[in-house]
């Protein structure tokens, strides 16, 4: 049925596990043995060997701490690490700490609602909303010792705060917007809207971002817009981005020349040079800097994001969303980088079913690169963080690609 969760375990012949895959059913239809079922091609890009494939870690119980603006939280259960990568803690303690009210629609179904935000998750989904506005969770609420617990940075971070964890103490630091350090990267406290008429009092959500350069930790944020801004954007033509076709460069001018967004990028773009500048980062620095944003946004897929198959998305929608594909992020970074003044392309990778960016370059730049009209654009990838200005996967190193440059 609609929004359950199917579980598959995986063995190899022998009966060892090689890994649990948990998918969440969007949309449920009634099976038609006449309708044809068209499978992409199996490729490097969108398949992995199982073999090779690690384990997830197991639970940690080791003792975490929690901190909200210095003062010590307590649970009625220990929180605990899931999953080797995030920290639940019971949802109430949580929420309450935080002046929200908490109700249960059913036993399943939480509901927590302080000022203008409300949101609903469920018991073992990924799906849950903000405002109405459909998300997915990396890691599903669960429940233990009868309380439902959730992740906590997750959380936090929809109601506007800040959570910088310290793996040395085991701590969860935990700072409200008016408590945020001096140093910190954020945009002050206000709507971002371009809709002249918007409505700032009600239906906002907040939209923070954390990420690492460098082997540190930034955090943008929060700020806060209206609902109807991601709206606006869902209500507008998303034609499909088909690289084979002589229309691609208009398909691409249709999604990298948005002045309705032009508002929310340039404060975005203001903040993360802002924070370089503070930094001291040059300005090839301060590139990869911009670019490791968006590389910490999570990869999220158009069925999970729009609940649509293919969905190109403007580069708005992507920053709003928090996430998006390849082709999403890859128009983001490109959008970001034309915006600080350094040329850049769209890279359509057909045979792979994938996207990237070129990053204009002098003819003696070193790295993977694509040619276009005598020019040299470094390929950059999008999709994880960690990838370098002209490093390309070495599944891809062979790929042939279209070159799009923005206008």
């Amino acid at each position: 049925k609609e929004n359950d969760l199917v579980e598959f375990n995986m063995k190899d012949k022998e009966g060892n596990t090689l890994g649990n895959l948990a998918v969440q059913v969007d949309t449920f239809i009634k099976n038609d043995s006449n309708v044809p079922i068209s499978i992409p091609p199996l490729t490097r890009w969108n398949s992995t060997d199982l073999n090779k494939l690690k384990m997830q870690e197991e639970d940690k119980t080791e003792e975490i701490s929690v901190v909200f603006d210095g003062k010590p939280m307590t649970f009625d259960v220990p929180p605990y690490i899931k999953g080797g990568r995030r920290v639940m803690v019971p949802v109430r303690n949580l929420a309450e700490s935080l002046g929200c009210e908490v109700a249960w629609q059913d036993p399943n179904e939480v509901r927590i609602n302080r000022d203008n935000v409300s949101i609903v998750m469920y018991v073992d989904k990924r799906l849950y909303s903000v405002n109405g506005v459909k998300k997915i969770l990396d890691m599903p609420p669960v429940q233990a010792k009868g309380r439902i617990l959730v992740p906590l940075r997750f959380m936090v971070q929809e109601l506007g705060c800040r959570v910088i964890y310290d793996d040395s103490s085991k701590t969860v630091y935990i700072y409200s917007t008016g408590n945020l350090s001096s140093g910190s990267t954020n945009i002050p406290r206000r709507t971002i809207s371009f809709l002249p008429k918007s409505d700032t009092r009600h239906n906002t959500f907040y939209v923070m971002y954390t990420w690492t350069f460098e082997g540190r930790e930034f955090t943008l944020g929060p700020f806060h817009t209206p609902i109807e801004n991601l709206n606006y954007y869902r209500k507008k033509p998303h034609p499909f981005l088909n690289p084979r076709t002589h229309d691609i460069v208009n398909q691409v001018y249709t999604y990298t020349s948005d002045p309705d967004g032009d508002k929310i990028i340039s404060a975005i773009v203001s903040a993360l040079m802002n924070s370089a500048a503070k930094e001291g980062y040059d300005e090839a620095k301060t590139i990869e800097f911009v670019v490791s944003f968006v590389q910490g946004l999570p990869y999220v897929s158009d069925k999970a994001s729009a609940f649509q198959k293919e969905y190109p998305k403007y580069p708005v929608e992507t920053l709003l969303d928090r996430g998006g594909d390849c082709e999403d992020t890859a128009l983001l970074t490109a959008v970001l980088l034309r915006k600080l003044g350094h040329g850049s392309a769209l890279l359509f990778l057909p045979g792979e079913y994938h996207a990237a960016v070129g990053v204009l370059a002098p003819a003696d730049a070193k790295g993977a690169y694509y040619q276009h009209d005598g020019k040299k654009y470094l390929y950059l990838e999008t999709t994880n963080s960690g990838w370098k200005i002209g490093q390309i996967p070495k599944v891809l190193g062979d790929a042939k690609a279209y070159v799009i440059p923005l206008q």
